[in-house]
């Protein structure tokens, strides 16, 4: 594999650390997908290792989970993907080490879900990531729980990728105060609620019907 097919970014409001993220990639990618949350109208990211960059202005926050599975659908017939936070950046060679653990059938993690590889049979078999978890938290934790409970492969990645936790609630009382009191407690009950039974939840979007059934 001699390049990425396909990364995907979302972006709320931390556009210089996005672009300090874009700086950092030294390693050839086909697909570049930006979900800019914010729609910030003066914001025209560049991405020099990318064959094909993509920017979507989104009027309302997708939130985590409905974002990475915008980037999904919208490049379903890959064999896998790429996501990454706007608060990481990668050392020199770094990216290069990350996807070399990359394969169709397993998740690739450095140190979490800030940086990830999502391969397309893992998606086909337990599907995308659960929307209700809203605008972030726990959309992670219920995924790994489901891989988990279907015996994907997931691994861990030494490559020397930098991480700022938690930068886009601190960037903003209001984020912060709204996660304190409202988000953290909603996304933590829902996920208890769906990890009493496992294998009880049902594909949200089936991978493989949209590759049979698609007019593309």
């Amino acid at each position: 594999m001699n390049n990425i097919p396909v990364v995907i970014v979302p972006v709320l409001n931390q556009y210089e650390k996005a672009d300090r993220l874009f700086k950092s990639l030294d390693f050839e990618i086909q697909k570049f997908l930006i979900i800019d949350n914010g729609n910030n109208p003066n914001w025209h990211p560049v991405v020099d290792c990318a064959k094909e960059t993509y920017v979507y202005k989104i009027p309302n926050n997708l939130g985590v989970a409905g974002s990475w599975n915008f980037g999904i659908k919208a490049t379903a017939k890959f064999y896998g993907w790429m996501i990454l936070n706007d608060d990481i950046y990668f050392r020199p060679g770094a990216l290069k080490d990350f996807f070399s653990q990359a394969a169709p059938d397993n998740i690739v993690e450095c140190g979490g879900f800030h940086a990830f590889w999502l391969g397309c049979e893992v998606v086909k078999k337990i599907g995308i990531f659960h929307e209700g978890f809203h605008p972030a938290y726990y959309e992670d934790t219920d995924y790994t729980m489901r891989a988990r409970y279907a015996r994907i492969n997931i691994l861990q990645s030494n490559a020397r990728v930098i991480h700022e936790h938690s930068s886009t609630v601190k960037s903003s009382e209001n984020y912060r105060l709204k996660n304190q009191h409202i988000t953290w407690q909603h996304n933590k009950t829902l996920y208890a609620q769906r990890a009493i039974n496992p294998e009880k939840i049902a594909l949200e979007w089936d991978l493989q019907k949209r590759l049979e059934l698609g007019w593309d």
